[in-house]
């Protein structure tokens, strides 16, 4: 650690970026390895030497230093444990700034110009409801990475996180919404009742922040169509209700919310599942070809197993609200529904 520390106070030359990122990935990595006990010593040094580098002056042709420090930080956060609190004014600041960044996105109407954002490196083309956007990627995993780093912070210290819950709370509520990124919105539902959790855990958790959480994620539910983040957000909806005690201390309309996109979210599913019984049954009728025997039918079955995961986690909700609640037989009706059941039939027959 000594070298290491030795390294980042010197290379400070445009020739050393890529030396200092490494020295103080691996004095991060070195860090976790030896435990908080023998790290301490060194803690302060490698802190000061931290808070010297981001303070320096921004190259902005020097990509890689944020990238590392935000990494770096969070390693350092995972050594030291709840002794790292002090440090928090220092880094989540500008680590919620990178979070709240708005994507740099623009829409792209000819062919010749989509073909121009894909040569442009940093950049990269989606198809989103019928348009075409070309998305700068770094500004995005930069966001990621902040948010990812937010949820070692939060698990990390629990409740010496407080001071910073609701102004984080505030930037995660719309990450669930986060289209353009799969890891943001990831990270953000496993965010959200770790947040909360550590406001009720220092008694500075409001109902202002409970009814913003609901009411977020009751719409983040109702209007997703991406089934295996739909399984995260029944997974955070779930958790979320534990934190705060249950659903009994919550007002009618969110209970009342909940059961309704759900019931929209069950038929969306039922509705699938019929689709693809059919289309299996159609294919067997035809005499199968490789398209529903092969890669088709795994597909298939992939697709409905991630449904399984988003009805366990609807009826593990169902089951706290009301045990005897009626939407859990029709949860378990749904699961009997679709391609994978329609061949353990066929298999039966045989």
């Amino acid at each position: 650690m000594p070298l290491l520390l030795d390294v980042l106070g010197r290379a400070d030359g445009v020739e050393y970026r890529k030396l200092r990122v490494k020295a103080m990935e691996c004095a991060g990595l070195v860090a976790i390895a030896v435990g908080r006990d023998m790290f301490r010593p060194d803690a302060a040094t490698f802190v000061e030497l931290l808070i010297r580098v981001q303070k320096s002056p921004v190259d902005p042709s020097d990509t890689q230093l944020g990238h590392y420090l935000i990494a770096t930080w969070a390693k350092v956060c995972q050594a030291m444990g709840p002794e790292f609190e002090p440090y928090l004014p220092a880094v989540v600041p500008s680590l919620l700034q990178t979070a709240s960044a708005k994507p740099d996105v623009s829409v792209y109407d000819d062919h010749e110009a989509q073909e121009k954002v894909e040569e442009r490196e940093g950049w990269e083309t989606v198809v989103m409801d019928g348009r075409t956007l070309g998305i700068r990627t770094s500004a995005i995993e930069e966001k990621c990475q902040a948010f990812e780093t937010l949820v070692i912070y939060c698990s990390t210290l629990g409740a010496r996180f407080a001071p910073y819950v609701p102004q984080t709370l505030e930037v995660t509520l719309p990450g669930l919404s986060f289209y353009y990124h799969d890891g943001v919105r990831e990270a953000c539902a496993i965010l959200v009742p770790m947040l909360l959790a550590s406001g009720k855990a220092s008694n500075t958790l409001t109902n202002q922040m409970v009814s913003a959480t609901f009411h977020q994620l009751i719409t983040a539910i109702r209007t997703e169509h991406d089934t295996s983040f739909l399984a995260s957000l029944y997974k955070c909806l779930n958790d979320t209700l534990r934190v705060v005690g249950g659903p009994d201390v919550l007002p009618k309309e969110f209970m009342d919310g909940i059961i309704e996109v759900t019931k929209h979210q069950l038929q969306l599913i039922a509705d699938r599942r019929r689709g693809r019984a059919n289309r299996a049954a159609a294919g067997a009728g035809a005499g199968a070809g490789t398209a529903i025997e092969g890669l088709d039918k795994e597909e298939m079955a992939l697709m409905e197993e991630v449904e399984d995961f988003v009805l366990d986690d609807m009826g593990k909700m169902l089951s706290v609200v009301d045990p005897a609640h009626p939407l859990l037989v029709a949860v378990g009706s749904v699961k009997d529904l679709g391609f994978s059941s329609w061949g353990s039939d066929e298999e039966d027959e045989e």
